[in-house]
């Protein structure tokens, strides 16, 4: 298939997404129950993952395989983009 930004391989992969692509819905508890909220502040041992079933991701993203992706980095700059038709990235 030929390679085009707005047709081919490209344009399939994010068509196919936007339509079919799912994560795993995912809630974190504490073994008293309590949710949650900030990953960042969880006790390792005292947490469960309880998964909920299947979402819509919120972004999908693809890079070639010789990219370098800063996650973080990724994360800190769609916080501020739009939730919708959102393009980051090179042209």
């Amino acid at each position: 298939m030929p390679e085009n930004m707005n047709s081919g391989k490209t344009h399939a992969f994010f068509t196919w997404a936007s339509e079919h692509a799912t994560v795993p819905d995912i809630d974190y508890v504490m073994d008293d129950s309590e949710m949650i909220d900030q990953v960042d502040q969880l006790d390792d041992a005292r947490i469960k993952a309880v998964v909920k079933g299947d979402r819509k991701p919120d972004y999908i993203v693809k890079a070639d395989d010789d990219s370098f992706i800063m996650l973080g980095e990724l994360e800190r700059r769609l916080r501020v983009a739009p939730r919708s038709m959102a393009y980051w990235g090179c042209k």
